[in-house]
């Protein structure tokens, strides 16, 4: 698609009040990092006590099946995933920033009513380490925005909700049976936490809606991430399958993947089939080679200086 008209759809791309009155509202909290770095508010949380180990999370994230727009949808399966250059500046978007930082982001706040969103939510017994009462539908979100510093001066104050959702996160990825690399342990407990929690929704997710539509899976078999449109064993986690809702406005499995869910919240056909998720696969695979080419040849220029 010409700049010119990717710009001028985008720009066009907007959230109709209607849309917004017709879903019920929530809040949620956005757990994220401060300036310098982009913030980008694409999930948030929230964690209720039922009973004395009975928990409620609900998980909630940008809603890109309201992208009706073909040309856009197909801008981002070609895209590839954002990129980051010097600085933690942006240098390219898989969703034009119009749409995901002004429309689609859930720290966004329509005509007052909060921001388009899906909501994941579940129940965990933290005795037992069981999972029950998985339901997802469309919601808006009026959201808390949290950067790390400031979740973990509370955390450290021992504000007992941050300390709730510490805990609770690492006893959920404890039932799951997830394993956690290095990428997985932070400096941050906030960092640690949302990842903890969006990892387990994710997993909880793919468990009930893999059978019903076209989904991408992540696959570690030891030689980095890759995606396939088949469940694969990630072998990094320890998990016979795996695939991720979000982020879906940064990583193309997840747009996908958040796409066809939306579209199948809505009751109709998920948009994208097997072939186009092949597509996403074809693209990842040649930005990750032509990474990989870039670092050889910069490890060459170094040898040779």
């Amino acid at each position: 698609m010409p700049p010119a008209l990717l710009e001028q759809q985008a720009q066009a791309f907007f959230i109709p009040q209607q849309e917004l009155l017709r879903r019920p509202l929530e809040t949620s909290d956005c757990i994220d990092a401060a300036q310098p770095k982009p913030k980008k508010y694409e999930d948030g949380i929230f964690l209720e006590r039922l009973q004395k180990n009975l928990w409620h999370i609900r998980v909630h994230s940008p809603d890109t099946a309201l992208i009706e727009d073909e040309a856009l949808i197909e801008h981002a399966i070609t895209n590839g995933a954002t990129r980051y250059g010097e600085e933690r500046r942006i240098d390219n978007f898989l969703v034009h920033p119009a749409i995901a930082n002004r429309q689609l982001s859930i720290a966004t706040n329509h005509y007052g009513l909060g921001a388009p969103a899906i909501t994941r939510e579940f129940h965990f017994n933290s005795l037992t380490g069981e999972f029950s009462a998985f339901d997802a539908y469309l919601s808006r979100v009026k959201t808390r925005r949290v950067t790390h510093e400031e979740f973990d001066t509370r955390l450290a104050a021992k504000n007992t909700y941050e300390q709730r959702l510490v805990n609770i996160a690492i006893l959920m990825t404890r039932a799951i049976g997830i394993r956690e690399g290095k990428r997985a342990i932070h400096h941050s407990q906030a960092k640690a936490a949302a990842r903890r929690i969006n990892v387990v929704a994710n997993v909880v997710t793919m468990r009930a809606v893999h059978p019903h539509i076209p989904l991408l899976f992540r696959v570690d078999n030891g030689n980095g991430t890759h995606y396939s449109t088949v469940p694969k064993s990630h072998k990094g986690m320890q998990l016979a399958m795996y695939g991720s809702m979000g982020p879906s406005l940064r990583k193309p499995d997840s747009f996908g993947n958040a796409l066809n869910f939306g579209d199948f919240l809505r009751g109709r056909e998920p948009r994208l089939g097997v072939d186009q998720l092949e597509r996403i696969v074809e693209v990842d695979e040649r930005f990750k080679l032509l990474g990989r080419t870039v670092s050889l040849l910069a490890a060459d220029g170094e040898t040779a200086a």
